[in-house]
């Protein structure tokens, strides 16, 4: 009978150390991350991250501190670039990290919040292309609007040399300052191949769809009549940005929501993304810019 009450005895034990916690799976919500990562070569940059919401489905609130966000140099030994937030900025930045040109980056975003899983994207930073305006001066014409406002317009060229790009998108962004605002008017050459961006400024180009002349007219307009200085020189700039094909495509389906109501990131989502489990862009583009004097 003794033998009988000791295997009784450790009978419980023995039961016990083969249960395991039992820990419940947290459901997948309908949300996903968003994360807003355009980056120009050869500078600095911030990220910003959120979540898609909808009218009863408010943004979930991201605690920015356990986050990580992370940029991973593929052609330097992987070695990951952390981004922590900055409350002034209201963004992820990074204080070392400049993007190289023909470099491959992959981004990682983790909330670590139940429900939104991690966050991934890759893309390719393009070349530089060159741009050259074809006029060393350029002269307004003062034109009345139909609300009786003098406005000045401008007909413009330029010239966008080829690039060792393969896909070639460019986003051109005419401007002379803050006190003179421009808006394009028309467009005189290469129709086929310019979007022109309603959420933002500039247009979008499809080199792909230009003719072999790389040459591009169009118009421009103030908002109001050009105010120059009498003693400074004014001048337009153009800023040719050499963007990825997923840049083009994501900016040229928020420009095209933009006349909606709907937001980009609310449910259901519509707007294009090149990110896998979430929505945004995260992409990079090259810079180069030139000038015009105003007479």
């Amino acid at each position: 009978m003794k033998k009988k009450y000791y295997i009784l005895l450790f009978l419980p034990l023995f039961m016990g150390s083969c249960l395991e916690e039992y820990i419940p799976e947290v459901e997948p919500t309908d949300q996903k991350l968003v994360a807003v990562a355009e980056l120009e070569a050869n500078e600095l940059g911030f990220i910003r991250i959120g979540t898609t919401f909808g009218v009863n489905t408010p943004e979930i609130e991201l605690d920015h501190d356990i986050s990580v966000i992370k940029i991973i140099n593929f052609e330097e030994n992987n070695n990951p670039e952390e981004f922590r937030y900055d409350y002034v900025l209201q963004a992820y930045k990074n204080l070392d990290f400049k993007p190289k040109e023909g470099r491959i980056y992959e981004l990682s975003v983790d909330a670590r919040i139940p429900g939104l899983r991690v966050m991934r994207a890759q893309t390719l930073v393009p070349y530089s292309t060159k741009i050259n305006s074809l006029e060393d001066k350029i002269i307004p014409a003062k034109i009345t609007d139909s609300q009786g406002n003098e406005r000045s317009l401008f007909d413009i060229t330029v010239d966008i040399e080829p690039n060792l790009n393969e896909d070639q998108y460019f986003h051109l962004i005419p401007y002379i300052d803050d006190n003179n605002p421009l808006t394009i008017s028309k467009i005189n050459s290469q129709e086929n191949a310019v979007s022109v961006l309603s959420h933002r400024d500039g247009m979008l180009i499809d080199m792909t769809k230009m003719s072999n002349d790389n040459r591009l007219s169009f118009s421009l307009k103030t908002l109001s009549e050009l105010e120059v200085s009498g003693t400074d020189p004014s001048y337009m700039f153009f800023e040719l940005r050499t963007i990825t094909e997923d840049y083009y495509h994501y900016h040229l389906a928020l420009s095209r929501q933009s006349a909606t109501a709907a937001g980009p990131y609310t449910l259901p989502v519509t707007t294009y993304t090149n990110i896998d489990n979430g929505y945004g862009l995260f992409a990079f583009y090259v810079t180069e810019r030139d000038s015009s004097l105003i007479q």
